[in-house]
């Protein structure tokens, strides 16, 4: 018998995740701040799986690493594209013009972080 509930993404009886809890709050619009956080840490989520993902997928293409490190690269990536639709904002393309800007100033950090990048005056501008 339908009790009206709606199944959500955690299993059932499990304790939701904090992720899952701002989200939940962010989508009731109970407190900017937290709307804002949700934002941001989605924003950051998106980041990582995307770069994370495609470097993934370099490292086993361009410089030898195991097979395995593309296919976990490819299942990142699948992940990556359903991380946006978490977002309580409303609007695909403005997302995506603001996760624009930050996809490039995270590309950067991991460039230097992991591919031992050194920015020029190019980079910055």
């Amino acid at each position: 018998r339908h009790t009206g509930v709606v199944a959500t993404a955690a299993e059932p009886h499990s304790t939701p995740s904090l992720l899952a809890k701002l989200i939940a709050l962010a989508k009731n619009n109970k407190s900017n701040a937290t709307t804002a956080a949700v934002i941001a840490v989605l924003f950051l989520l998106t980041g990582l799986a995307e770069i994370g993902g495609g470097w993934l997928v370099w490292q086993a293409v361009r410089e030898g690493k195991p097979w395995w490190w593309a296919l976990l690269g490819s299942l990142t990536l699948v992940v990556y594209g359903f991380i946006p639709t978490l977002q309580p904002l409303p609007d695909f393309g403005r997302l995506y013009a603001v996760y624009g800007g930050l996809f490039i100033a995270m590309s950067y950090i991991w460039g230097v972080r992991f591919d031992g990048l050194k920015t020029d005056r190019g980079d910055v501008i």
